[in-house]
């Protein structure tokens, strides 16, 4: 469980850094494409906030930024697609009380 932890840290942070896509399925539904932006830690455990672009979505608005639950993400994987910074993206908001990486 920590070696597929690490390993899920390891690329969103990479993700991350190459401002790469990510292909996620989350909560055992269909996959989702997002931007990645911040991940860490708060209270309840490891999230990552992302803007998702295409994808599921249970509300049907997208694009739009989403909170996701690390443990709720069932399978990742980086695409060679890059983006973007977002201009709606705000560093300064604290999503997460530790940061382990962000853009």
């Amino acid at each position: 469980m920590v070696n597929n932890q690490l390993r899920m840290e390891g690329l969103i942070c990479q993700s991350i850094r190459d401002k790469k896509l990510l292909k996620i399925h989350y909560r055992g539904g269909p996959e989702r494409i997002i931007e990645p932006y911040v991940y860490g830690r708060d209270k309840y455990g490891l999230k990552l906030n992302a803007y998702q672009i295409s994808g599921y979505s249970i509300s049907g608005s997208i694009p739009e930024w989403r909170l996701f639950k690390v443990e709720l993400i069932n399978h990742i994987m980086q695409l060679d697609q890059q983006f973007k910074m977002r201009n709606t993206y705000n560093p300064d908001y604290e999503i997460v009380t530790e940061v382990i990486c962000r853009i």
